[in-house]
């Protein structure tokens, strides 16, 4: 199963219409999707360990069951992954023995994505037309060519103005041309709307609303790590919830203060700049200094 965008830019925005005003910058997962659906679900993003040396160094993914086990935190259904790779002993995930990554943001990896569009297209009448909403910061690419989207005031100021695409389901083996690369889409949905899934650029969680049976089929797929939602849930996104160097007492070092500041403001505005996204998505040039 693959995502695509299809190669006609649409007509209008009319199909989007009726989410304009629904969504906002925020906390909350009722922040990032539209309330109205019967349930909802959170989908982890795996996260990785590298294995081999030299050249036959590769990346495994892994569930967030595994960084949980190893950092001895609880994984629960509002965890954050960012507090699970540290142990309290300031171990980092990232720096074990074999080496560990976080997960990708943004977006699942194919293999997970596959098996939710499984789930997702038997519950759609229209899996040919499904509409997505794609961050214009990535850079001008062919892929982001579309109609600008005012989705809200709060959240085009905080740096997510969208583009409105027109995009597939696709069931075929072979991936096409415009099967989605380094421009997944934030929302996006069918055009009966009978589900509704967002991620957002700096987020390690897929969110989906829909009906009671469709979640429920999530829930029970093994090839998913995932967990019921709740819209007054903390959205799993943008900032870092937990300082690393936090003392019992709650006091935070000023460095690290610092350091969760820096971090807030470089995801908040980086959408200014294409150019700036660009490296932020390639080459995480900063990340070495504001690791704690």
């Amino acid at each position: 199963m693959h995502l695509e965008q299809l190669p006609i830019t649409p007509p209008s925005t009319q199909s989007v219409d009726w989410l304009i005003g629904k969504l906002d910058w925020g906390n909350s997962l009722r922040s990032w999707i539209p309330e109205g659906f019967k349930s909802y679900v959170r989908i982890l993003h795996p996260a990785y360990i590298r294995i081999g040396k030299d050249w036959s160094t590769r990346e495994v993914p892994v569930p967030w069951t595994i960084v949980s086990e190893w950092s001895g935190k609880p994984l629960h259904a509002t965890s954050h992954i960012q507090d699970l790779m540290i142990r309290t002993d300031g171990h980092d995930w990232r720096r074990r023995g074999e080496g560990g990554s976080e997960p990708r943001q943004g977006e699942l990896e194919k293999a997970s994505l596959s098996c939710l569009l499984t789930h997702l297209v038997e519950k759609t009448s229209t899996p040919k037309e499904i509409w997505m909403l794609i961050w214009a910061g990535y850079g001008g690419s062919p892929d982001t060519v579309g109609l600008p989207v005012k989705v809200s005031e709060p959240l085009t100021k905080s740096g997510r103005p969208y583009v409105l695409r027109l995009g597939t389901i696709d069931s075929s083996e072979k991936e096409s041309e415009h099967t989605l690369g380094e421009n997944p889409p934030t929302f996006w949905w069918p055009a009966d709307r009978t589900w509704f899934a967002v991620c957002d650029l700096d987020a390690a969680s897929t969110y989906v609303g829909g009906s009671k049976e469709l979640i429920e089929q999530i829930l029970g797929d093994p090839s998913l790590e995932a967990f019921p939602a709740n819209l007054d849930d903390p959205y799993d996104g943008f900032y870092v919830r937990s300082v690393a160097g936090e003392s019992d007492d709650g006091y935070v070092p000023p460095r690290s203060r610092f350091r969760s500041f820096l971090r807030h403001y470089l995801f908040r505005f980086r959408g200014r700049s294409s150019s700036s996204a660009i490296l932020y998505r390639k080459k995480r040039w900063w990340e070495w200094w504001l690791k704690p």
